[in-house]
């Protein structure tokens, strides 16, 4: 097996670790990460004809049960607060590589299409596509991201059809400081005093003083402090004017000092209508955003949007559900200029969007929960699963297409546009997150779907998410959220049991009575 970035790696780590006083509490995972390299070169030999063999159901199994070891010590690791950063940040990078080779593992169907070891993985590197000569679609956008329409074909001559998302960070405050930084330099008609304060401005919103002001903990983080201020400033404003009144009170509150105080007035006066209104303007820009991002998944300022759609597809295959999502992947283009962009290719949706449903289908029949044993009722069941586990704060009518047969029947449903996932949030009974169905209305949970998350365990599931970008806090959200779901199954199993046996043990007058 020619050596992969995860041999080399893996080796590497090994050698600046052989001979300290850390190897002993590395060795497990040494050894586990040694198991399955070497059962994935053995599986490179080549025959006395120079062939590879392909991957069997056997061997795949086998290989799944060496990754599954592997990801269950390397999140011991991560987890041990013994462990130094800089060791742990080594760890998530094999883990992150090998995360890659058990999605693609997973997918495997030796039966359909198969395969040897090397052209599986060969998939599972990122997908990279050269466009200087194709004649490119015109740029679609969206709230989150501006996407490149693409159809290529895959190495079977299948045409594939998505749109590309180029690498994309949400930075709300660094677009705020860069509108009000520039303002400050070029607009001749705000006063040099008042250019200082939108220079300084985002700054000073990062101090103690702002946070109390803000009526936030000291140590909140940007995300907190920029939904704050998008929700007391923005979002409660009915015009400019009173925009710009409720601004001048938050300025004059964040510059006043007993040496020197500041009014509201003061404020205005020193700022000028321009002035106050620059502040309101990035706001606006960025409320959508902000809102969604900041203040109801809780993703931190910063958070990159397009990978969230590839750990979506990531959870939805170790779910067993990888058609509940357009599947989503990570990939680099070269441009026509030769760049190198990197970021997210989703593919099409199967069925059809909520703007291209017919006004007869809009008002959906009944039957359609019960028809074909009820594949429309899971489909949906098992989305809102999904969807809470990955903390998608964003599922609404317009971000899922809907899968009808020939008799015009739904059948099933696909969602797509999944950045706004993997936050911190993790909702508590009795709260309400809009566009997310909480467990406890959950109407139904799917017999499968349970049977899946009885077999996962927080270990797999933070280690399936390696290599997206995720930070930490991010990943304990996610498990958090499916002990969330595990419990309500337990809490509505068990509902479900004591009613039976309260059915049965009623008298057979009282039961036919009732």
């Amino acid at each position: 097996m020619p050596k992969s970035e995860f041999t080399t790696t893996y080796e590497q780590f090994y050698e600046e670790l052989k001979g300290t006083e850390y190897l002993p509490l590395f060795q497990p995972f040494f050894d586990a990460v040694k198991n399955a390299d070497d059962t994935m070169s053995g599986l490179h030999r080549r025959d006395r004809y120079g062939r590879i063999p392909v991957m069997t159901q056997q061997h795949k199994e086998q290989l799944l049960r060496l990754h599954e070891a592997l990801g269950k010590e390397a999140e011991t690791l991560i987890g041990n607060a013994d462990v130094p950063e800089n060791k742990k940040h080594a760890v998530k990078k094999i883990a992150g590589l090998a995360s890659a080779y058990y999605l693609h593992l997973q997918r495997y169907d030796p039966a359909e299409d198969p395969r040897s070891l090397p052209e599986l993985l060969e998939d599972a590197r990122t997908l990279t596509l050269d466009t200087r000569w194709t004649e490119l679609k015109e740029k679609v956008g969206s709230n989150q991201n501006s996407r490149q329409p693409l159809t290529f074909l895959d190495d079977k001559g299948r045409e594939i059809t998505g749109v590309f998302t180029p690498k994309k960070i949400f930075d709300g405050w660094k677009t705020c400081k860069d509108y009000l930084g520039e303002q400050a330099k070029n607009n001749k008609k705000i006063s040099a005093e008042g250019k200082e304060i939108l220079r300084t401005l985002m700054d000073q919103l990062e101090t103690p003083k702002a946070a109390q002001l803000l009526g936030l903990p000291e140590n909140a983080d940007r995300s907190a402090r920029l939904a704050a201020i998008y929700e007391q400033i923005f979002q409660k404003t009915k015009d400019n004017d009173e925009l710009a009144k409720e601004t001048a009170k938050r300025i004059a509150g964040l510059y006043s000092t007993p040496e020197k105080p500041m009014t509201p007035e003061q404020a205005e006066a020193i700022l000028g209508k321009r002035g106050l209104y620059a502040f309101g303007i990035p706001l606006e820009k960025q409320g959508t955003a902000i809102l969604n991002n900041c203040q109801i998944a809780k993703m931190h300022d910063g958070a990159r949007l397009d990978n969230r759609n590839a750990a979506m597809s990531a959870v939805a295959e170790l779910l067993n559900v990888p058609n509940l999502l357009a599947r989503s992947v990570p990939m680099k283009i070269i441009d026509k200029n030769g760049n190198e962009v990197e970021g997210t290719f989703m593919q099409e949706a199967v069925g059809t969007d909520y703007g291209n449903l017919k006004e007869t289908d809009i008002y959906l029949d009944p039957r359609v929960m019960t028809h074909h044993d009820g594949r429309a009722l899971k489909s949906i069941a098992d989305l809102q699963v999904l969807d809470f586990i990955c903390g998608n704060t964003d599922r609404h009518g317009a971000n899922v297409t809907y899968i009808f047969d020939d008799d015009g029947m739904i059948i099933g449903v696909q969602g797509f546009d999944n950045d706004t996932a993997f936050g911190t949030l993790v909702p508590e009974y009795g709260d309400f997150v809009a566009f997310m169905t909480l467990p406890e209305n959950m109407i139904a949970v799917s017999e499968s779907m349970t049977a899946c998350l009885n077999q996962l365990t927080p270990e797999m599931l933070k280690f399936s998410l390696r290599g997206y970008g995720l930070t930490e806090e991010e990943l304990d959200a996610a498990v958090a959220r499916m002990n969330i779901v595990k419990k309500a199954i337990e809490r509505g199993a068990l509902q479900k049991q004591q009613g039976e046996k309260k059915e049965a043990a009623q008298p057979a007058e009282e039961k036919k009575d009732g």
